[in-house]
Protein backbone atom coordinates (compact mmCIF):
# COMPACT_ATOMS: atom_id res chain seq x y z
CA UNK A 1 0.00 0.00 0.00
CA UNK A 2 1.34 3.32 -0.73
CA UNK A 3 1.75 6.02 2.17
CA UNK A 4 -0.42 8.78 2.62
CA UNK A 5 0.35 12.15 1.67
CA UNK A 6 0.62 14.23 4.47
CA UNK A 7 -0.82 17.57 4.26
CA UNK A 8 0.44 21.14 5.65
CA UNK A 9 -1.58 22.63 7.70
CA UNK A 10 -2.27 26.82 7.30
CA UNK A 11 0.09 29.25 8.33
CA UNK A 12 -0.72 30.86 11.23
CA UNK A 13 -2.29 33.95 11.04
CA UNK A 14 -2.10 36.06 14.45
CA UNK A 15 -5.34 37.49 15.41
CA UNK A 16 -6.23 41.21 14.98
CA UNK A 17 -5.56 42.15 18.45
CA UNK A 18 -2.39 40.35 18.45
CA UNK A 19 -1.49 42.98 15.13
CA UNK A 20 -2.65 45.57 16.75
CA UNK A 21 -0.74 45.22 19.99
CA UNK A 22 2.35 44.41 17.66
CA UNK A 23 1.70 47.74 16.21
CA UNK A 24 2.43 49.90 19.03
CA UNK A 25 5.49 51.59 19.96
CA UNK A 26 7.38 50.75 23.96
CA UNK A 27 5.97 53.73 25.73
CA UNK A 28 2.35 53.57 24.23
CA UNK A 29 2.25 49.65 24.99
CA UNK A 30 3.66 50.44 29.09
CA UNK A 31 1.10 53.40 29.14
CA UNK A 32 -2.09 50.84 28.22
CA UNK A 33 -0.84 48.63 30.96
CA UNK A 34 -0.94 50.75 33.73
CA UNK A 35 -4.22 51.81 32.31
CA UNK A 36 -5.27 48.47 32.99
CA UNK A 37 -4.08 47.60 35.97
CA UNK A 38 -5.52 50.57 37.90
CA UNK A 39 -8.94 49.60 36.37
CA UNK A 40 -8.54 46.44 37.23
CA UNK A 41 -7.57 47.63 40.75
CA UNK A 42 -10.49 50.17 41.33
CA UNK A 43 -13.07 47.05 40.22
CA UNK A 44 -11.73 45.15 43.08
CA UNK A 45 -11.62 47.67 45.54
CA UNK A 46 -15.09 48.67 44.58
CA UNK A 47 -16.40 45.39 45.03
CA UNK A 48 -14.35 44.65 48.39
CA UNK A 49 -16.19 47.33 49.25
CA UNK A 50 -19.41 46.13 48.65
CA UNK A 51 -18.60 42.70 50.28
CA UNK A 52 -17.59 45.32 53.64
CA UNK A 53 -20.89 47.50 53.77
CA UNK A 54 -22.92 44.13 53.38
CA UNK A 55 -20.99 42.32 55.90
CA UNK A 56 -21.21 45.35 58.18
CA UNK A 57 -24.72 45.95 57.77
CA UNK A 58 -25.83 42.64 58.45
CA UNK A 59 -23.62 42.17 61.56
CA UNK A 60 -25.47 46.01 62.73
CA UNK A 61 -28.84 44.59 61.64
CA UNK A 62 -27.91 41.05 63.27
CA UNK A 63 -26.56 42.94 66.29
CA UNK A 64 -29.50 45.52 66.67
CA UNK A 65 -32.03 42.69 66.23
CA UNK A 66 -30.43 40.59 69.09
CA UNK A 67 -30.92 44.41 71.12
CA UNK A 68 -34.51 44.25 72.02
CA UNK A 69 -36.00 47.76 71.45
CA UNK A 70 -37.30 48.95 74.83
CA UNK A 71 -39.11 51.53 73.78
CA UNK A 72 -40.61 53.09 70.59
CA UNK A 73 -41.57 56.77 70.55
CA UNK A 74 -44.26 58.59 67.78
CA UNK A 75 -43.68 62.55 67.49
CA UNK A 76 -46.00 64.25 65.42
CA UNK A 77 -44.11 67.01 63.53
CA UNK A 78 -46.06 70.45 63.34
CA UNK A 79 -48.72 69.26 65.69
CA UNK A 80 -51.31 72.70 66.01
CA UNK A 81 -51.01 74.86 68.99
CA UNK A 82 -54.99 73.94 69.56
CA UNK A 83 -54.25 70.09 70.31
CA UNK A 84 -53.49 69.11 73.77
CA UNK A 85 -50.74 67.49 75.29
CA UNK A 86 -53.44 64.58 75.83
CA UNK A 87 -54.38 64.47 73.00
CA UNK A 88 -51.24 64.26 71.14
CA UNK A 89 -49.92 61.56 73.84
CA UNK A 90 -53.60 59.51 72.41
CA UNK A 91 -52.81 59.70 68.78
CA UNK A 92 -49.28 58.48 69.11
CA UNK A 93 -50.08 55.72 71.19
CA UNK A 94 -53.30 54.70 68.26
CA UNK A 95 -50.71 54.76 65.26
CA UNK A 96 -47.47 53.52 67.82
CA UNK A 97 -45.70 50.13 66.29
CA UNK A 98 -45.06 48.25 68.72
CA UNK A 99 -41.52 46.94 69.42
CA UNK A 100 -41.09 43.96 67.41
CA UNK A 101 -42.57 46.11 64.23
CA UNK A 102 -39.89 48.85 64.22
CA UNK A 103 -37.54 46.71 62.65
CA UNK A 104 -39.45 45.26 59.87
CA UNK A 105 -38.74 46.78 56.14
CA UNK A 106 -43.24 47.76 55.62
CA UNK A 107 -42.98 49.99 58.87
CA UNK A 108 -43.75 53.39 58.07
CA UNK A 109 -46.59 52.05 55.73
CA UNK A 110 -48.13 49.99 58.97
CA UNK A 111 -47.77 53.45 60.20
CA UNK A 112 -48.98 55.64 57.20
CA UNK A 113 -52.33 52.95 57.43
CA UNK A 114 -52.95 53.36 61.30
CA UNK A 115 -52.52 57.33 61.05
CA UNK A 116 -55.32 57.27 57.94
CA UNK A 117 -57.80 55.54 60.08
CA UNK A 118 -57.32 58.08 62.98
CA UNK A 119 -59.61 60.09 63.03
CA UNK A 120 -58.26 63.24 63.87
CA UNK A 121 -55.79 62.82 60.82
CA UNK A 122 -56.69 64.58 57.39
CA UNK A 123 -53.82 63.67 55.66
CA UNK A 124 -50.79 62.19 56.47
CA UNK A 125 -47.75 63.45 54.35
CA UNK A 126 -44.61 61.76 55.86
CA UNK A 127 -43.32 58.72 57.92
CA UNK A 128 -39.89 58.47 58.71
CA UNK A 129 -38.26 56.14 61.28
CA UNK A 130 -34.64 56.27 62.92
CA UNK A 131 -32.43 55.21 65.70
CA UNK A 132 -32.21 57.69 68.79
CA UNK A 133 -28.72 57.58 70.71
CA UNK A 134 -29.89 54.48 72.35
CA UNK A 135 -29.90 51.68 70.11
CA UNK A 136 -32.89 50.37 71.98
CA UNK A 137 -35.30 52.89 71.33
CA UNK A 138 -36.64 54.12 68.24
CA UNK A 139 -38.19 57.10 66.98
CA UNK A 140 -41.22 57.50 64.24
CA UNK A 141 -42.20 61.10 62.66
CA UNK A 142 -45.20 61.82 61.45
CA UNK A 143 -45.62 64.88 59.62
CA UNK A 144 -49.96 65.15 58.73
CA UNK A 145 -52.48 67.50 58.59
CA UNK A 146 -55.14 67.57 61.70
CA UNK A 147 -58.86 68.09 62.35
CA UNK A 148 -59.99 70.39 64.55
CA UNK A 149 -63.44 71.05 65.90
CA UNK A 150 -64.94 74.34 65.40
CA UNK A 151 -68.81 73.45 66.09
CA UNK A 152 -70.79 70.66 68.29
CA UNK A 153 -74.28 69.28 67.48
CA UNK A 154 -76.68 68.34 69.75
CA UNK A 155 -79.20 65.92 68.73
CA UNK A 156 -81.43 63.73 71.36
CA UNK A 157 -79.73 65.55 74.80
CA UNK A 158 -75.95 64.10 73.05
CA UNK A 159 -73.47 66.65 71.58
CA UNK A 160 -71.65 65.50 68.52
CA UNK A 161 -68.28 67.71 67.96
CA UNK A 162 -67.46 67.91 64.21
CA UNK A 163 -64.72 69.76 61.99
CA UNK A 164 -65.32 72.20 59.33
CA UNK A 165 -66.02 69.09 56.98
CA UNK A 166 -68.60 67.75 59.04
CA UNK A 167 -66.14 64.63 60.50
CA UNK A 168 -67.53 63.82 63.97
CA UNK A 169 -64.50 63.51 66.23
CA UNK A 170 -63.98 61.99 69.68
CA UNK A 171 -65.96 64.23 72.18
CA UNK A 172 -63.45 63.30 75.23
CA UNK A 173 -60.65 64.13 72.84
CA UNK A 174 -61.80 67.59 72.02
CA UNK A 175 -59.89 70.38 73.69
CA UNK A 176 -63.08 72.65 75.29
CA UNK A 177 -60.81 74.52 77.91
CA UNK A 178 -57.95 77.10 77.37
CA UNK A 179 -55.81 78.47 80.43
CA UNK A 180 -52.65 81.00 79.83
CA UNK A 181 -49.07 80.58 81.19
CA UNK A 182 -47.24 83.48 83.24
CA UNK A 183 -45.55 84.14 79.69
CA UNK A 184 -48.70 85.01 77.89
CA UNK A 185 -48.63 81.56 76.07
CA UNK A 186 -52.21 79.40 75.19
CA UNK A 187 -52.76 76.12 76.28
CA UNK A 188 -55.50 73.75 75.39
CA UNK A 189 -57.00 71.35 78.06
CA UNK A 190 -59.53 68.45 76.89
CA UNK A 191 -61.29 68.77 80.95
CA UNK A 192 -61.26 71.48 83.17
CA UNK A 193 -59.59 69.02 85.74
CA UNK A 194 -56.39 69.13 83.89
CA UNK A 195 -55.89 73.33 83.77
CA UNK A 196 -53.31 73.55 86.49
CA UNK A 197 -54.22 75.65 89.76
CA UNK A 198 -52.63 78.55 89.36
CA UNK A 199 -53.77 79.11 85.51
CA UNK A 200 -57.58 80.68 85.24
CA UNK A 201 -59.54 78.16 82.93
CA UNK A 202 -61.75 79.83 79.98
CA UNK A 203 -64.44 77.72 78.10
CA UNK A 204 -63.30 77.13 74.18
CA UNK A 205 -67.05 78.56 73.04
CA UNK A 206 -67.91 76.19 70.28
CA UNK A 207 -71.20 77.09 68.12
CA UNK A 208 -73.85 74.70 68.89
CA UNK A 209 -75.79 73.44 65.69
CA UNK A 210 -79.41 72.79 66.84
CA UNK A 211 -82.34 71.05 65.10
CA UNK A 212 -80.86 68.33 62.79
CA UNK A 213 -82.52 65.72 61.60
CA UNK A 214 -80.02 62.99 60.38
CA UNK A 215 -78.61 60.44 62.09
CA UNK A 216 -74.86 60.64 63.34
CA UNK A 217 -72.36 59.07 61.63
CA UNK A 218 -69.65 56.70 63.71
CA UNK A 219 -66.96 58.67 64.91
CA UNK A 220 -64.09 59.47 62.27
CA UNK A 221 -67.11 59.38 59.52
CA UNK A 222 -68.57 62.29 58.13
CA UNK A 223 -72.22 63.40 58.14
CA UNK A 224 -73.78 63.06 54.56
CA UNK A 225 -76.06 65.67 55.07
CA UNK A 226 -77.13 69.15 53.63
CA UNK A 227 -78.62 70.76 56.55
CA UNK A 228 -75.12 69.98 58.71
CA UNK A 229 -73.32 70.86 54.89
CA UNK A 230 -75.31 74.03 55.33
CA UNK A 231 -74.75 75.43 58.95
CA UNK A 232 -70.74 74.38 59.09
CA UNK A 233 -70.90 76.94 55.43
CA UNK A 234 -72.33 79.28 57.88
CA UNK A 235 -69.91 78.69 60.90
CA UNK A 236 -67.11 78.78 58.80
CA UNK A 237 -68.52 82.38 57.48
CA UNK A 238 -68.87 83.72 60.65
CA UNK A 239 -65.75 82.44 62.16
CA UNK A 240 -64.34 85.32 60.07
CA UNK A 241 -65.10 87.93 62.06
CA UNK A 242 -63.98 89.77 65.19
CA UNK A 243 -66.77 89.23 67.03
CA UNK A 244 -66.75 85.38 66.86
CA UNK A 245 -66.66 83.92 70.27
CA UNK A 246 -70.33 85.73 70.47
CA UNK A 247 -72.18 83.84 68.40
CA UNK A 248 -73.36 81.04 70.49
CA UNK A 249 -75.82 78.82 68.24
CA UNK A 250 -77.24 77.76 64.75
CA UNK A 251 -80.42 76.52 64.52
CA UNK A 252 -81.27 74.70 61.10
CA UNK A 253 -84.89 73.30 62.47
CA UNK A 254 -86.37 74.98 59.63
CA UNK A 255 -83.84 74.34 56.90
CA UNK A 256 -85.08 74.94 53.58
CA UNK A 257 -88.59 75.70 54.60
CA UNK A 258 -89.42 72.33 56.00
CA UNK A 259 -91.33 73.59 58.66
CA UNK A 260 -92.43 76.80 57.14
CA UNK A 261 -91.52 78.73 54.00
CA UNK A 262 -92.47 82.00 56.06
CA UNK A 263 -89.77 81.98 58.54
CA UNK A 264 -85.93 81.96 58.21
CA UNK A 265 -84.44 78.76 56.91
CA UNK A 266 -81.27 79.61 59.38
CA UNK A 267 -81.19 81.36 62.50
CA UNK A 268 -78.00 82.44 64.80
CA UNK A 269 -78.00 83.45 68.58
CA UNK A 270 -75.17 85.58 70.02
CA UNK A 271 -74.62 85.61 73.48
CA UNK A 272 -71.92 87.47 76.15
CA UNK A 273 -71.47 85.34 78.94
CA UNK A 274 -74.52 85.11 80.43
CA UNK A 275 -76.38 88.43 79.44
CA UNK A 276 -78.93 88.85 77.10
CA UNK A 277 -79.35 86.25 73.84
CA UNK A 278 -79.69 88.26 70.24
CA UNK A 279 -81.69 86.02 67.64
CA UNK A 280 -80.17 86.69 64.01
CA UNK A 281 -82.12 85.72 61.41
CA UNK A 282 -79.95 84.84 58.40
CA UNK A 283 -82.78 83.93 55.90
CA UNK A 284 -81.02 80.67 53.64
CA UNK A 285 -77.66 81.04 51.08
CA UNK A 286 -78.35 82.12 47.28
CA UNK A 287 -79.40 79.06 45.43
CA UNK A 288 -76.39 78.50 42.64
CA UNK A 289 -78.80 78.83 40.03
CA UNK A 290 -80.21 82.01 41.11
CA UNK A 291 -82.62 83.57 43.36
CA UNK A 292 -83.46 86.94 44.90
CA UNK A 293 -82.01 86.79 48.44
CA UNK A 294 -79.45 88.71 50.19
CA UNK A 295 -75.89 87.73 49.59
CA UNK A 296 -74.04 86.12 52.56
CA UNK A 297 -71.31 88.79 52.43
CA UNK A 298 -74.01 91.52 52.42
CA UNK A 299 -75.32 90.03 55.14
CA UNK A 300 -72.26 90.07 57.28
CA UNK A 301 -71.91 93.67 56.21
CA UNK A 302 -74.78 94.18 57.77
CA UNK A 303 -73.54 92.50 60.83
CA UNK A 304 -70.09 94.49 60.54
CA UNK A 305 -72.06 97.98 61.09
CA UNK A 306 -74.10 97.14 63.67
CA UNK A 307 -71.31 96.50 65.72
CA UNK A 308 -69.14 98.93 64.62
CA UNK A 309 -71.87 101.46 65.87
CA UNK A 310 -72.36 98.96 69.43
CA UNK A 311 -68.24 99.41 70.42
CA UNK A 312 -67.50 95.98 69.11
CA UNK A 313 -70.31 93.77 70.25
CA UNK A 314 -73.07 92.38 68.32
CA UNK A 315 -75.53 90.31 71.20
CA UNK A 316 -78.05 91.61 74.13
CA UNK A 317 -78.91 94.95 72.46
CA UNK A 318 -81.78 94.25 70.34
CA UNK A 319 -84.20 91.38 70.56
CA UNK A 320 -83.24 90.26 67.27
CA UNK A 321 -81.50 91.62 63.90
CA UNK A 322 -82.97 90.57 60.17
CA UNK A 323 -80.93 90.18 57.54
CA UNK A 324 -82.89 89.04 54.99
CA UNK A 325 -83.85 92.29 53.04
CA UNK A 326 -82.56 95.33 51.56
CA UNK A 327 -81.46 96.52 54.88
CA UNK A 328 -81.18 95.53 58.10
CA UNK A 329 -84.15 95.37 60.09
CA UNK A 330 -83.67 95.39 63.84
CA UNK A 331 -86.41 94.79 66.70
CA UNK A 332 -87.66 98.05 69.11
CA UNK A 333 -86.28 96.63 72.03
Amino acid sequence: MGRRKKTSKPPHRPSGVTRWWSSLDDVRKSTIRRSVIWTVLVIVALCAGVVVMKTLEARVLRDTQATPMRAVRVRLVDKPDWMPASLVRRIAADIAPRRGEFLRGDLTRTVNGRAERNPWIAKVHHVEKRFTEDPRVGLVEVKATYRGAIARIMQDGRFFYVDGEGVRLPAGQVPKWTAKTPDGKTLYFTDRSRVPPEMRPRRIPYVMIDGVRDAAPPVGGAWKSGEVETALRLVRLIRTRPYASEFSGVDVRNFNGRITRHEPHLRLYAQRKNGRITEIRFGKFPDPDGDHVISPERKMSYLDEYVSRHGGKLAGFNTYLDLRYDSLHVSLN
